[in-house]
């Protein structure tokens, strides 16, 4: 009796754990379920933003789609974008054929972007639309776009390049400020002006050419641009503002030589000091000695042995290729002409045992 006890025991004791053991199985599925759907619904945002738009944010993927038609809502405080708590997860961004504008503010601090598709049915890149976004590497801004804003790609640090549509007629204030890796820009021929700052502090930019469309240079347009080293200015252009080339101090070729209506060239335009005015022994070509003038009697820092020229730079001499060919007849010729000159020291010495 007493065995039969005790295994009774045992058995209700076994019992126990089991269910025990069934109870924390069902929580375990329970809270993995609850977690499951949770994250299925933290993964995926959504909302409008314009009358006839709406987002769709997959922050697994990092995909951000806005579809419609219309305008983007003109947003006035960055808090009140949809998408911006969750902009750190966001890594591309494709806009609709629909969409017609990309508002101000509408992507800054998307840190985490690399590749945005901007459809040709955009017409406009708002203020600060691309601000800071530290992770975009490059752009492609369709035919469509006529302005490009205020700060709109201004702290891309990673942008590289950036191709600028004809449609384009102006590039407004820093538009590409601090664009820290941009090492070539495109500005086509449509563009009349380029805006106070908008390439100050591309620090690896270096060259740049202004189509003769262009007929003012804004203040600070380019000052710090540390890699830069020559420039030519069209002769379209009618004023250059102050600080324009200012900090630009590898700068060493500056050509106006066809610049026939420049009339202003603000203050320190090329260098505030003399730390930061064109590289020594700089050169600057202008069209005539009135417009030497206004380098000459305006408040410009150079850099020792800067000079000014009136007229053209020298066309470069190219340098010729010697063909192969050549190259293997000539020494052929040579060797030619040693042998025979061996052949008749040797001779000669024979004949004289």
């Amino acid at each position: 009796m007493k065995k039969s006890i005790q295994q009774t025991g045992m058995n209700i004791e076994r019992n126990d754990h089991a269910g025990v053991n069934f109870r924390i199985l069902i929580a375990i599925f329970l809270l993995s379920a609850l977690l499951f759907m949770g994250g299925v619904s933290a993964a995926t945002y959504s909302g409008t933003c314009g009358s006839n738009l709406t987002w769709t944010l997959d922050t697994t993927t990092g995909v951000l789609k806005i579809e419609g038609t219309g305008e983007m809502t003109d947003y006035s405080a960055i808090t009140d974008i949809g998408w911006y708590p969750y902009r750190d997860t966001i890594t591309s961004v494709s806009i609709g054929s629909g969409v017609t504008s990309i508002e101000q503010i509408a992507f800054s601090g998307c840190t985490s972007l690399t590749s945005v598709i901007i459809p040709d049915s955009v017409t406009s890149i708002g203020a600060w639309a691309f601000y800071h976004c530290t992770s975009l590497t490059s752009v492609v801004i369709p035919g469509s776009v006529t302005s490009i804003e205020v700060m709109a790609f201004s702290g891309c640090t990673s942008l590289t390049s950036v191709v600028i549509p004809d449609s384009v007629t102006s590039i407004e204030d820093g538009a590409f400020s601090g664009c820290t890796s941009l090492t070539s820009v495109v500005i086509p021929d449509s563009v009349t002006s380029i805006e106070d700052g908008a390439f100050s502090g591309c620090i690896s930019l270096t060259s740049v050419v202004i189509p003769d469309s262009v007929t003012s240079i804004g203040e600070y347009a380019f000052s710090g641009c540390t890699s830069l080293t020559s420039v030519v200015i069209p002769d379209s252009v009618t004023s250059i503002g102050e600080y324009a080339f200012d900090d630009c101090y590898n700068l060493q070729v500056v050509d106006l030589s066809d610049t026939t209506a420049l009339s202003s060239v603000g203050q320190f335009a090329f260098g505030s000091t003399q730390s930061s005015g064109l590289k020594s022994g700089s050169v600057i070509y202008v069209y005539d000695e009135r417009t030497a003038a206004l380098f000459i009697d305006g408040t410009n820092y150079y850099a020792p042995n800067t000079r000014i020229i009136v007229g053209k730079p020298a066309p470069e001499t190219p340098v010729q290729e010697i063909p192969y060919s050549l190259v293997v007849g000539i020494i052929a010729a040579v060797f030619l002409i040693i042998g025979i000159v061996w052949i008749v020291k040797n001779g000669n010495n024979r004949d004289d045992l």
